[in-house]
């Protein structure tokens, strides 16, 4: 992305969720560049979703596995790319479903929480090398895999259809977050001084309150 507004951008389109290619995309960006100061790992799929013994184990373990090493894959290319120049950012889009129980999206869950503990344990070993690491959950904002989901609320299989009603009801609520303000959050940590959040699984609400 550019660096400010009408500047140069470069654009790598790659499986992140495979090693190889992930270190070429990142090697490429660097090579355009010259630097990487920060990656925002937001790469990944809803899975399937019904009772986990009745879903194919082949399909849940694929969750698993793309959601897992689209972080592990991007972000074992890019920190030493970073700590050439003295460090630099990773922003990590997770869920509360890493957090708690989300039942009948086990694999997808089981997936985040092993996002947040690897973004735990990068940011301990990356601190001396300059690098800050963030799990980010910015709550449910209406784009993407959201949106895609709400649109289910006919669906005939019942389990996606009353995800798509749950949805509904939490954003009628008021309990959904405006984009403008899930950016902002991104970007505090992006550019922010942020030291001390380092390692954490972070919401929206607490950013605002690091301020």
């Amino acid at each position: 992305m550019p660096a400010q507004p009408g500047g140069p951008a470069s654009t790598v389109c790659a499986d992140v969720s495979d090693m190889a290619a992930a270190a070429t995309a990142m090697q490429k960006i660097y090579a355009d560049f010259g630097r990487i100061d920060v990656l925002i790992d937001n790469a990944g799929v809803e899975g399937p979703i019904g009772l986990t013994w009745e879903i194919p184990v082949e399909q849940w373990w694929e969750a698993v596995r793309v959601n897992t090493l689209s972080t592990v894959a991007t972000v074992h290319a890019v920190i030493p790319l970073m700590a050439r120049h003295g460090g630099g950012r990773v922003i990590s889009i997770s869920s509360a479903a890493g957090r708690r129980r989300w039942p009948t999206l086990s694999s997808y869950s089981v997936a985040k929480a092993a996002g947040i503990m690897f973004i735990e344990n990068i940011a301990s070993e990356s601190r001396p090398y300059g690098v800050l690491a963030f799990s980010l959950h910015p709550g449910i904002v209406t784009t993407g895999l959201t949106t895609s989901a709400l649109g289910e609320t006919d669906s005939t299989d019942p389990w996606r259809r009353r995800r798509a009603l749950w949805l509904r009801e939490q954003i009628e609520a008021g309990r959904s977050v405006p984009l403008p303000r899930a950016v902002s959050a991104v970007l505090e940590l992006a550019t922010g001084p942020a030291a001390d959040l380092s390692g954490r699984y972070l919401t929206v609400e607490d950013i605002a309150l690091s301020r």
